[in-house]
């Protein structure tokens, strides 16, 4: 079991929800952005993460997402291709998302005695579904491109040089 789906886990107190192979390799993925307990979220983890019964999971969270500075976006990205998880951010909308959205709400009231509309709610939502390795003549849906070709993509695009090359300045 990786590690951020036995953190997962063990948050439920007792009762924690069934956690498929599927799930694990999603909340690893997730866990690239940073350690599952540090992932900002409006409420708690175990509320603001949904387990979908295909294998994929969905957070919702505030937590900044950049490819340089803290790089928790490139991260994401690397980890995903490592991995074979199709990941997806989106603007989260607590109108498709009535279940968390009153989670959300309640935990707001709890903490800050404050009464919360949930459409001013403003919140990303990260989502994950496994996928498999390439094989000619599967759906695009099925899955995902590898770290090596994420590479060689780059490679293509003149983001990465084809070998390595000294910069001034980087002690090379």
């Amino acid at each position: 079991m990786s590690g951020a789906a036995e953190w997962f886990e063990r948050q439920f107190l007792g009762h924690p929800p069934t956690i498929t192979d599927d799930h694990r390799r999603c909340l690893e993925v997730l866990a690239a952005v940073a350690p599952l307990y540090n992932i900002v979220t409006p409420c708690p983890i175990t509320e603001a993460v949904e387990l979908w019964a295909n294998g994929g999971v969905s957070i919702i969270t505030s937590e900044e997402l950049a490819t340089h500075d803290a790089g928790a976006l490139t991260r994401l990205v690397v980890a995903a291709h490592r991995d074979l998880v199709r990941v997806a951010v989106r603007c989260w909308s607590p109108d498709r998302d009535e279940e968390r959205a009153a989670m959300v709400v309640a935990d707001y009231r709890r903490q800050y005695d404050v009464d919360l509309d949930p459409h001013s709610l403003r919140a990303l939502e990260i989502t994950l579904h496994p996928r498999n390795p390439f094989t000619p003549g599967a759906s695009c849906w099925d899955w995902h491109p590898d770290a090596a070709t994420l590479a060689a993509a780059a490679i293509q695009a003149q983001c990465l040089p084809a070998s390595p090359v000294s910069r001034e300045g980087d002690g090379a």
